[in-house]
């Protein structure tokens, strides 16, 4: 059984024209008898409205703009469907019951799947009010059930939802403080692209928390300290024998903003009297810029946000 090429040319979309009588099934809900376009998905067969479905799908109106006849056969008519590559059924179905109004049973709510399905569909054949309304849908629902945070970034970043992009990658990047190793399940849901994107912002954080274990911060005596070089060395001996070794800790590290809190409690202090660790610790934190920002300003960097307002809040 041969096919042929189909007139059609869409950079997103890969089609041809199989014929392949033996081996398909009819939609049981989108295989309209008075509907002229016929298309296959996987092995189920479409007959559909071109007129609708080209004025609600960018993707549709350009195909139907250009020649639809090959080798004097017309391309989508009865018996010559045209065939999308790659698409899964399980998008397909949910798409085309809202590309034709039809909703989800008895008026319940899309299902989650539903909705990513529309959402996806509608991304790559340029609907974008079926793209408007998964969006709102998927935000009216809780987001985060049953997802993975790789999964959640993977749609963000496909659909072009900043917000819920930018919290799963910020929680992705805590995550591996934890879990060293993205599983290769993950990173195939991830991609090439995202995969990457996160190993560089963990490389820049981890080179960052070495700098910042490598080098003292400065120390000054307190005008009411009466004990200076006791206070020096209590301060030089806490930082690299607790605080610097925190931050590159093997199993554990602990983020800089999280050593700047744990330099609060006096406890973390023996040996440094009270004056020259409020001093000390009130100076560091009131620092422009920030050393123990340094983590929040390479994640705010990689996901395009402004760093100039993190501001390191003093004891009231």
């Amino acid at each position: 059984m041969s096919s042929t090429k189909l007139a059609f040319r869409h950079p997103n979309i890969l089609t041809y024209a199989p014929w392949k009588p033996l081996e398909v099934t009819h939609s049981p809900l989108h295989y309209y008898k008075d509907g002229t376009f016929e298309c296959q998905v996987g092995s189920c067969l479409y007959n559909i409205y071109p007129t609708l479905i080209a004025s609600r799908a960018g993707v549709f109106r350009d195909m139907f703009q250009g020649d639809q006849e090959r080798d004097n056969v017309l391309e989508g008519s009865k018996g010559h469907p045209v065939y999308f590559v790659g698409i899964d059924q399980r998008d397909w179905d949910p798409w085309m019951s809202w590309l034709f109004g039809r909703g989800p049973k008895d008026g319940e709510p899309w299902a989650i799947d539903e909705l990513v399905a529309i959402a996806k569909m509608s991304h790559l054949f340029d609907a974008p009010e079926g793209l408007r309304m998964a969006k709102q849908e998927l935000s009216a629902n809780n987001f985060t059930d049953g997802w993975s945070l790789f999964r959640k970034l993977a749609l963000a970043d496909t659909l072009d939802i900043p917000y819920w992009f930018n919290t799963s990658f910020r929680a992705i990047i805590r995550l591996l403080d934890t879990d060293r190793y993205i599983q290769s399940s993950d990173a195939d849901v991830l991609g090439l692209a995202l995969f990457l994107r996160i190993y560089t912002v963990r490389q820049e954080i981890e080179l960052h928390r070495k700098a910042l274990a490598c080098q003292l911060p400065t120390f000054l005596t307190s005008p009411s300290c009466k004990t200076e070089d006791i206070c020096k060395d209590a301060w030089a001996s806490a930082w690299f024998e607790y605080f610097a070794l925190r931050l590159v800790h093997p199993d554990e590290p602990v983020c800089d903003q999280d050593i700047l809190f744990e330099m609060e409690s006096p406890s973390n202090w023996p040996d440094l009297c009270e004056a020259c660790h409020i001093d000390n610790v009130r100076d560091l934190k009131s620092m422009y810029p920030n050393p123990f920002d340094g983590e929040e300003r390479i994640i705010r960097r990689a996901l395009g946000e402004p760093e100039d307002d993190i501001i390191m809040n003093d004891d009231e």
